[in-house]
């Protein structure tokens, strides 16, 4: 007689697993992983296991290599260094330290893909100097870098099947592109220029790809002195924002890298199919092409009143606010499901984080899994569809367009949906809250478990929450960082976590602790403080985040006081403050 299975959940079910791959020995080991790594009783067990020590500043950025063995970290200490987490007692867990060349914190840094594990490892990263730079670790000399960004810098992404292209997304509103085939820096030295600009956020209203109207646009002839990124650094976290809408994080598509999306400053999630940029002549098409999906949710939305809206673009579409009126959230992080299902996780701040499945509201169907169709018509009815096709194909004429692959249909329209309807509401699947995410910019939400069954996220408590993906109840609570959590990076296949934040190590979490997290009733303490915290408007908990002239609450970067003595130190001796 079969014995039956216990509830994937249960306790039970981690035994069964077990004993099943004992009285089957030739079972794989990774399906032995898809059924325990990511089962509850190992993730409300994950303890500190291990603190990297060896930055002096604040930890921004971490990322596992491909085979788990090793990770990268960036600081506000200007330094990347490789780690050995897996290093034995007495002996050093850096591999590699090198002075990257930046001059601000590091905000962003990737292996090239391929380079990691190889004699040669090799990265690249950017910063709030608005620099990107490629860094080989073997070399002693930081290489000149990419200075054609003329803001703040804040991800960059590889391409994971290439060893040469990566992009970088920064608060002037462009993404751009590099080859290293091409090159490993740029000449435009304090220039910015636009050769690698990929998408611009702004074309049309003083963009970078505009260059007959860079003379009108304040931010093309700014120098990236280290005086003035902080003064930037600190104006926009008070809530002073430029007109233009800008880029704050990036994540491509793991199945199909041709999809890359970006959280933009105007509270927008968009997607870009880079196939189908438009390098044309036309401003408004260049701002629009290869745009095939965009989401916010509705209560972010802050139209201005008919009356009032002059469309002063000209191009008859009625842009996001953000440059008019309204407090935005700003996305601190976006991060597309490693298991390919085509789900985005936002964490907005001041706000919640959001899952989204792109088209899920699509007529009511579910595109998940493949994105068919990631790119509504609005129309309904036969009649209408085929007359879409048909304005379709004569609008693809003559086009160097790829041909339609039945992963995405191109778009049939200059701008997607409207994002007055409201539709986009019916694409979140799951929103998790209790955190509190406000103080600094580059606090992440990610997945974890070998099917992404959690979510995870940073707080400015010092938390690690965890939350299970198909409810949004929250599994357990870590105590990560004195201050602020900000990076999550779970290992590539094992039940391992990688943190970092305010503090300047980096933190590894084993699911090796005796007994699962079970503090229920502190639970509901913390996100209560957390929630009126993030609704208030005045002094919060620690005696910080007072409201600005215009009632708006200021974002706070905290920084250690190594990092203040370096912003004084980058600001003797230069123009004023």
């Amino acid at each position: 007689m079969r014995r039956a299975s216990p509830h994937p959940s249960s306790p039970a079910a981690f035994i069964d697993a077990l004993e099943r791959r004992e009285l089957d020995p030739f079972t794989p080991i990774s399906k032995l992983k898809g059924k325990i790594a990511g089962h509850a009783s190992l993730v409300g067990r994950l303890q500190l296991e291990r603190k990297l020590e060896g930055h002096t500043g604040c930890v921004n950025t971490v990322q596992w290599t491909k085979n788990g063995q090793q990770i990268l970290s960036g600081s506000d200490d200007c330094r990347l260094i490789i780690w050995d987490p897996f290093a034995p007692p007495g002996k050093t867990p850096v591999l590699s330290s090198v002075v990257s060349g930046h001059e601000a914190n590091i905000f962003s840094a990737k292996f090239v893909p391929f380079s990691e594990w190889g004699p040669s490892p090799q990265a690249v990263s950017c910063a709030a100097d608005g620099m990107v730079r490629y860094t080989d670790f073997n070399q002693t000399v930081a290489n000149v870098g990419f200075s054609c960004h003329s803001d703040i810098a804040y991800e960059v992404v590889v391409d994971p099947n290439s060893p040469n292209l990566f992009w970088s997304a920064s608060d002037d509103g462009t993404v751009n592109q590099y080859d290293l085939r091409q090159s490993t820096h740029c000449a435009c030295e304090d220039d910015h220029c636009n050769r690698h600009v990929l998408i611009d956020l702004n074309a049309g209203r003083g963009g970078k790809t505009d260059p007959s109207e860079r003379a009108e646009n304040p931010r093309s002839d700014r120098a990236s002195s280290p005086s003035f990124i902080l003064r930037q650094l600190f104006s926009s976290m008070g809530g002073v924002r430029p007109p233009e809408i800008g880029c704050t994080t990036m994540d491509i598509n793991p199945l199909r890298t041709e999809y890359l999306a970006l959280g933009c400053t105007d509270d927008v999630v968009r997607i870009y199919d880079r196939r189908r940029i438009s390098n044309g002549s036309d401003a408004t098409v260049k701002r629009q092409s290869g745009e095939v999906y965009n989401f916010c949710p509705s209560h972010m939305r802050r139209s201005l009143p008919a009356e009032n809206d002059t469309d002063s673009d000209g191009d008859g579409t009625s842009m996001p606010s953000a440059r008019i009126h309204g407090r935005h959230h700003k996305m601190t992080s976006l991060k597309y499901d490693p298991t390919s299902s085509g789900d985005i996780l936002v964490s907005y701040s001041r706000e919640k984080v959001y899952l989204v499945r792109p088209g899920k509201g699509d007529g009511g169907a579910d595109v998940a899994v493949s994105m068919q169709n990631v790119v509504a018509t609005g129309t309904e009815g036969k009649g209408e569809a085929e007359t879409e096709d048909s304005h379709r194909k004569e609008a693809n004429r003559g086009q160097d367009l790829p041909p339609i692959d039945g992963y995405c249909q191109p778009q049939t329209k200059l701008m997607p949906p409207s994002l007055e309807k409201g539709r986009y509401d019916t694409d979140i699947v799951r929103v998790f809250s209790g955190h509190r995410n406000e103080r600094t910019m580059i606090k992440e939400a990610n997945f974890f478990g070998p099917n992404s069954e959690y979510v995870l996220s940073g707080s400015d408590d010092g938390r690690i929450f965890v939350w299970h993906k198909g409810t949004g109840k929250v599994c357990c609570l870590l105590m990560g960082d004195q201050r602020v959590v900000n990076c999550l990076q779970p290992h590539p296949f094992d039940p391992i976590l990688a943190t970092s934040g305010i503090d300047s190590d980096v933190k590894i979490w084993w699911p090796t602790a005796a007994e699962p997290w079970s503090d229920w009733a502190g639970l509901n303490e913390i996100t209560k403080r957390n929630e009126r915290g993030q609704r208030s408007n005045g002094v919060d908990m620690d005696g910080i985040g007072a409201d600005n002239d215009n009632g708006t609450q200021p974002r706070v970067l905290v920084m250690s006081p190594d990092m203040m003595l370096r912003l004084f130190a980058l600001m003797s001796g230069r123009e004023g403050f």
